[in-house]
């Protein structure tokens, strides 16, 4: 792990020099390569993460919890790390506003997908106040 670490931190290093370089003479193809790296580093770092991912999978079916539940998080974890990726690559051209507009639809996504649950914890504490 600590490896893969040093390889993104020099990737992203390289990629920033690389950028720095074709913004002076193609300005066109910086925010191109500040994509592709943004998305090799996000590919690393879900890689990076499947003993996570696997660990919580294990504890789901361990507890019994809803496997529905891993999903949602699965879920949210993946919008978010999308919605950083986009915001980030807006304001890299410039774009804060819209980069602002991006992260609010992140939070929206997340908001919106987790709507379903708690809508069920709402309907488990009104079912255990009624039954005091």
């Amino acid at each position: 792990m600590k490896m893969d670490f040093l390889q993104s931190a020099g990737l992203g290093i390289v990629a920033a020099v690389i950028c720095l370089l074709l913004k002076q003479y193609r300005p066109e193809f910086a925010l191109v390569a500040a994509v592709a790296c943004g998305a090799l580093l996000l590919l690393s770092v879900v890689s990076a993460l499947s003993p996570v991912f696997s660990a919580m999978e294990e504890l789901v079916e361990q507890t019994g919890v809803t496997p529905a539940y891993l999903q949602l998080v699965l879920k949210a974890f993946g919008i978010c790390y999308l919605a950083q990726l986009a915001a980030d690559t807006c304001r890299d051209a410039g774009q804060t506003a819209i980069a602002g507009k991006v992260e609010l639809a992140g939070r929206a996504a997340v908001l919106v997908l987790s709507l379903p649950l708690f809508m069920e914890i709402a309907q488990t504490a009104v079912s255990l106040l009624q039954g005091v």
